[in-house]
């Protein structure tokens, strides 16, 4: 099976860290992380505008704060850190990475006692094929019945459990379909599940892009890093 390169147009990550307990020390140092928050991503854009403390109940209780040079959003909860990052394709996984462990060392920093329960990472992508179409290369894997017609088009979804992908894997789910953004363009969706206590917030987007990257390699595809 030959190898196909994808040339990615638009390219998301979503990161979910659940906390093994609710951090009640993260209330009393709330104006600390709003306060880090605005001194760490200032260089990303972040001013007083881009922070706000939301919630209506204590459980939802948390502080968004928006990194407009990139295009991200991240919100510091009581019980978890959430990371929205878009364009990762144009600003790179070195770049993605550093401002997790920005975000990580404002949590600790409030409180030290904070362990994660799992690390959940999500890269949603839409990307040319080099080489092939969508519907070509889904069809490496599932073909559509004749009665749905010639221009008709399937999808693929496969969900695995427990230590496929390693010990420290949880769960996994990969989504292969046609872009509806532009023709031809195949749209990928890899998720993966971390254990915690495997897997330390330092290490999760090491760990996260080396299973994206072998994952990758198995469906007989190659990303194409940013310049």
């Amino acid at each position: 099976m030959s190898t196909l390169l994808l040339k990615p147009f638009a390219s998301d990550i979503h990161y979910r860290g659940q906390y093994s307990q609710v951090s009640l020390t993260l209330v009393t140092s709330f104006f600390s992380v709003f306060e880090k928050s605005l001194t760490s991503f200032s260089v990303y854009g972040t001013s007083l505008n881009d922070l706000k403390v939301e919630g209506a109940t204590l459980s939802d209780l948390h502080l968004t704060c928006s990194l407009p040079k990139v295009s991200t959003t991240l919100r510091f909860y009581l019980d978890r850190m959430e990371i929205d990052l878009a364009r990762v394709n144009q600003i790179g996984e070195v770049a993605a990475i550093e401002i997790a462990r920005r975000a990580w060392a404002i949590v600790e920093a409030a409180d030290a006692n904070v362990r994660f329960l799992y690390h959940e990472v999500t890269l949603d992508t839409h990307a040319d094929l080099l080489g092939g179409s969508a519907k070509e290369f889904i069809e490496r894997y599932v073909s559509v019945p004749p009665v749905f017609g010639m221009n008709a088009m399937s999808a693929v979804i496969f969900t695995t459990g427990s230590g496929v992908g390693g010990g420290d894997v949880q769960a996994s789910r990969v989504i292969l379909d046609r872009s509806l953004v532009k023709e031809g363009a195949l749209y990928t969706r890899i998720y993966i599940k971390l254990e915690g206590g495997s897997v330390s917030f330092e290490r999760v987007g090491e760990r996260a892009f080396q299973f994206i990257t072998s994952t990758f390699e198995q469906l007989g595809l190659k990303m194409e890093q940013p310049a």
